[in-house]
C-alpha cells in the first residue's frame, strides 16, 4: 500500500490573516514565512491525524484488490472516487466500471464497495497493481457537500504554526524538532483517524 499526491490544496484551512492575528503581527515583512509556517503547521496536523483537511487529489496504491471485497480509503474525510484501474495478469492497464462499486463518502473513512454480484478483477501479481485516484479534505468554497474543518483542527493547526514560528530555525525547516504540544494533541486526538492499517 501506498500514497501519492497528486494535486496539493488550493488554499490553506488558516488564512495569513489570520495566522497573523494570532502571532500578533501587524506588519507584512515576514508574510513569506508566515505563508511557510501555516503550510508545514497544516502537514504537521494531517500526519499527526492521518487526514486531508482541504480538498486535494491522491493516488491510493494497493498490491492486489481486497479479497473481502470492500477498499477502506486512507486519509478521510473521502470527497469522491475519480477512478479505480489495475494492471491485469498480462500487464495492461483497465479502469473499472464506475457503476461496478458504490463510493460511501460518508462513513469516516471512506469505502469503495462492489455493486451487487461485481468481483473485483484478477491483478497482475505485483507491487501497486492497482491504483485509486481520490479526492479527500474538507469543505472549500469548491466542494460545499462536504463537511467543514473542525474548529478544534483550525486552532490546533495556529497553536503548532505559533510553534514552528518561534522556533523557525529548528522546526520549520526540519518538521521534527519538537514534538506536538500537550495542548494540541489534546484538541486533536478525538479527529485521528481510525484506519487500522497504516
Amino acid at each position: 500500500m501506498g500514497l501519492r499526491l497528486i494535486t496539493p490544496p488550493a488554499i490553506e484551512p488558516v488564512t495569513l490573516q489570520e495566522a497573523k492575528d494570532h502571532l500578533r503581527i501587524t506588519t507584512s515583512d515576514n508574510d513569506a514565512k508566515i505563508t511557510m509556517a501555516i503550510k508545514q503547521a497544516r502537514q504537521y496536523v494531517e500526519k499527526f491525524l492521518s487526514r486531508a483537511l482541504i480538498d486535494q487529489t491522491w493516488d491510493y496504491y494497493l498490491d492486489a484488490f481486497p479479497t473481502d471485497g470492500d477498499i477502506k480509503m486512507p486519509m478521510p474525510p473521502l470527497i469522491s472516487v475519480e477512478s479505480v484501474q489495475y494492471y491485469d495478469t498480462q500487464g495492461n492497464i483497465h479502469a473499472i466500471d464506475p457503476d461496478s462499486y458504490y463510493v460511501d463518502n460518508a462513513s469516516d473513512p471512506g469505502w469503495i464497495v462492489a455493486q451487487g454480484g461485481f468481483i473485483w478483477p484478477s491483478s497482475l501479481n505485483a507491487v501497486n497493481s492497482v491504483v485509486v485516484r481520490f479526492h479527500a479534505g474538507y469543505v472549500t468554497a469548491d466542494s460545499p457537500p462536504a463537511p467543514a474543518v473542525p474548529t478544534e483542527i483550525n486552532q490546533a493547526i495556529l497553536l503548532t504554526l505559533g510553534m514552528f514560528y518561534e522556533y523557525r530555525e529548528g522546526v520549520v525547516i526540519t518538521q521534527t524538532a519538537l514534538p506536538l504540544p500537550l495542548g494540541v494533541q489534546e484538541l486533536l486526538i478525538r479527529h485521528r483517524a481510525d484506519l487500522g492499517f497504516w
